[in-house]
């Protein structure tokens, strides 16, 4: 049976983490990127996701994105936390560590192409 999840439905923004010119995530202009979304009546959130930039952050990094994000979203927009890195164990603690956002983005490690695999994918 299929279920309807209505607050699923519409536009949902993949946040970009901005940075500072050493390197730190950009608190201010994160929150200001947010508050714009908001503004544009953006109803799902989803910071640490497909854009990439995750991948190479701290483990603390991401949990203050994502935690920024929950806390300037509450009543206003609901939050998809992505969990994904290159690394699959990195991958699932992140998975069981997000359950306070409404709905988790669960991304394996990236695997890199080998010569024989991609042998393999195109069939020689």
């Amino acid at each position: 049976m299929t279920k309807r999840i209505d607050w699923l439905r519409g536009c949902a923004t993949a946040l970009v983490t901005p940075f500072t010119a050493d390197g730190a995530v950009d608190e201010a202009a994160l929150t200001r990127l947010i508050e714009y979304q908001l503004a544009g009546d953006v109803k799902l959130l989803v910071p640490c996701g497909t854009t990439g930039e995750s991948a190479t952050m701290t483990e603390e990094e991401d949990q203050r994105v994502i935690k920024r994000t929950i806390e300037l979203a509450r009543g206003r927009a609901r939050v998809i936390a992505g969990t994904g890195s290159n690394s699959g164990r990195r991958t699932s603690d992140r998975y069981l560590q997000r359950a306070w956002s409404h709905l988790l983005q669960y991304l394996r490690g990236h695997q890199p192409a080998t010569g024989t695999r991609l042998r393999e994918h195109r069939g020689g």
